[in-house]
């Protein structure tokens, strides 16, 4: 966290934007960054929750239709 704030700051004084656009752009990569993680658990989540006669060889197979 700490390097991502110091190299947005820095950042900002080589291309010359103030420090108000600086925290804009730190608040956007975190808020970017958490939602990446919720995203990611609920993706895990989903995963652990399938039926293990499903899985092959660490895949999830499809679901096959009884006709």
């Amino acid at each position: 966290m700490v390097h991502l704030i110091f190299g947005t700051l820095l950042f900002a004084s080589l291309v010359f934007i103030g420090i108000n656009e600086a925290v804009v752009l730190i608040v956007r990569f975190i808020f970017s960054a958490v939602a990446c993680r919720i995203v990611l658990q609920f993706e895990v989540a989903g995963m652990t929750k399938v039926d293990k006669s499903r899985v092959y060889k660490c895949v999830v197979q499809a679901h096959e239709k009884d006709t």
